[in-house]
């Protein structure tokens, strides 16, 4: 008896499987790696979350991404959505107090001086130059607040 006649038949499928499975293994590894932050961002994230001014306030600001002297920032404010609602995610206290109160005009001045501080701490990298603000999405929903997109909610 021919001993290659013995030998599964399936060999060519088994290969292909195998071959199909470090592929994709491969690829998410890829898509891993490139969705990490840099080192850089990883510094200051760590140097904003270790702020006791920061540390203390309800929103984590946080460096998303620095491209060629530009960090992109996240931020619960926008256009896109209503301030009410985001101050009130920041200080649910504020829930039923209009926005003409002193104590609501004095939880938007807070959140300001935060961002400010953030940004400064941030623009004292060698590596930022400059500042963009990205709307933090997640943070607002996980908050209860749908931020409108290019007109829909």
């Amino acid at each position: 008896m021919d001993p290659s006649s013995t030998a599964p038949k399936n060999t060519g499928k088994r290969s292909a499987w195998i071959i199909g499975v470090i592929v994709v293994v491969l690829a998410a590894a890829l898509l891993f790696y490139t969705r990490q932050p840099s080192p850089q961002v990883r510094q200051l994230n760590a140097q904003l979350a270790s702020d006791a001014k920061l540390a203390a306030y309800p929103y984590p600001f946080r460096v998303l991404s620095i491209d060629a002297g530009t960090a992109v920032m996240s931020t619960p404010r926008s256009p896109q959505m209503s301030v009410q609602q985001m101050i009130k995610a920041i200080d649910p206290g504020l829930e039923n107090i209009a926005v003409d109160d002193p104590r609501f005009r004095a939880a938007q001045q807070t959140l300001a001086e935060h961002q400010q501080h953030a940004v400064s701490l941030v623009m004292d990298s060698e590596l930022v130059d400059n500042i963009e603000w990205e709307l933090d999405t997640r943070w607002l929903s996980e908050h209860g607040i749908v931020v409108k997109q290019q007109g829909l909610y």
